[in-house]
């Protein structure tokens, strides 16, 4: 099996927000992916990051990378990369529900700038700390990185 799910039991989580992808519809998702990735029917972007020309990408190879949710933490998650052949640039090909370069999934993010528009990054940690499995702590500077980087309108769906 691609992924090895890891299971954290979450006694104080109370799931009534409105997410982008709730903690079921994240289950889904990778598995239609990982269904998609084993039968190759993944499709590629239409264009290369780098240069921007348009039908010239390839798959190249894969690698694993692990996503927290709310109450898992999937391990092994194959992402794979595509290659250009105009400039030779790699990048890879994410699934939605996975940001590049962060560990922690969409909708955890969502949460915390939802969190973030209506309370403090201490009070926002405590949120998320309440939400997250309890071996799992969101530090105030991660909150503080998030709200630079992303916005709620980029992240969900118009």
């Amino acid at each position: 099996m691609f992924v090895k799910i890891v299971l954290k039991e979450v006694s104080r989580l109370k799931a009534t927000t409105n997410f982008s992808i709730s903690m079921p519809d994240i289950r889904l998702e990778l598995n239609r992916y990982l269904s998609d990735l084993k039968n190759n029917k993944l499709t590629k972007p239409e264009a290369c990051e780098r240069c921007k020309k348009k039908g010239c990408l390839v798959w190249w190879s894969k690698y694993t990378r692990n996503l927290i949710t709310f109450a898992e933490v999937f391990t092994g998650i194959p992402i794979k990369r595509v290659r250009c052949s105009a400039c030779g640039g790699t990048f890879c090909s994410l699934p939605d529900f996975i940001i590049k370069f962060c560990r922690y999934g969409k909708n955890v993010i969502v949460f915390a700038l939802k969190q973030l528009k209506r309370s403090t990054y201490e009070k926002a940690a405590e949120r998320l700390l309440l939400k997250l499995s309890q071996d799992i702590e969101i530090a105030v500077h991660t909150l503080v990185l998030w709200k630079r980087k992303y916005t709620l309108a980029q992240l969900t769906p118009a």
